[in-house]
């Protein structure tokens, strides 16, 4: 990897057949893409090449990766249960990698180009309310916290949190008219 930066410091790079993803992944996000890119964003592309990317298809040659792999590596995480935009991001920073790999040489095609995000069924997830029990052992719980009028308001209501977070006051009816 040091040689591979020192070759990037000089403007030269290694010949395609011998640069593996990992090594040209982390070379890019640090000299391409943390300088350009709001720390956000910069984070997302590291978290997906760290925990995503690397482990499944880090030692492939750069050039060496086909489409058809992508697609089994993009279904194969959504079906592990990854939200859908989690995919997404994997695919996008592959896809983006492969452009500048593309760009210098480095790779003959972007084979994240044109590959489906693949659709996966969601089981249905089973809910099950709090006992009256329970409600007041979470009311407890979060006395004296900042979760304390919240939680009392989702109990309540049966608001979701989403619903509880949406609240405006002017949604409040704080007298009993209905």
């Amino acid at each position: 990897l040091e040689a591979l930066r020192e070759k990037a410091r000089r403007g030269e790079y290694a010949e395609a057949g011998s640069v593996r993803l990992e090594a040209f992944l982390r070379r890019w996000i640090e000299d391409a893409v943390a300088p350009n890119r709001a720390g956000k964003t910069v984070r997302l592309y590291r978290y997906a090449m760290e925990r995503l990317i690397v482990p499944a298809l880090g030692s492939r040659k750069l050039d060496g990766l086909r489409r058809s792999e992508v697609q089994a590596f993009l279904k194969e995480l959504a079906e592990s249960g990854l939200a859908r935009n989690t995919v997404r991001n994997a695919k996008a920073v592959l896809s983006s990698a492969y452009t500048e790999a593309v760009r210098r040489g480095l790779a003959g095609s972007n084979p994240a180009k044109g590959v489906e995000i693949p659709r996966v069924a969601k089981a249905p997830r089973e809910r099950e309310a709090l006992t009256p029990e329970q409600a007041a052992r979470l009311l407890e719980a979060a006395d004296g916290t900042e979760w304390s009028l919240p939680i009392a308001f989702m109990l309540t209501t049966g608001a979701r949190v989403g619903e509880a977070l949406g609240v405006r006051w002017e949604d409040l009816d704080l007298e009993g008219r209905l």
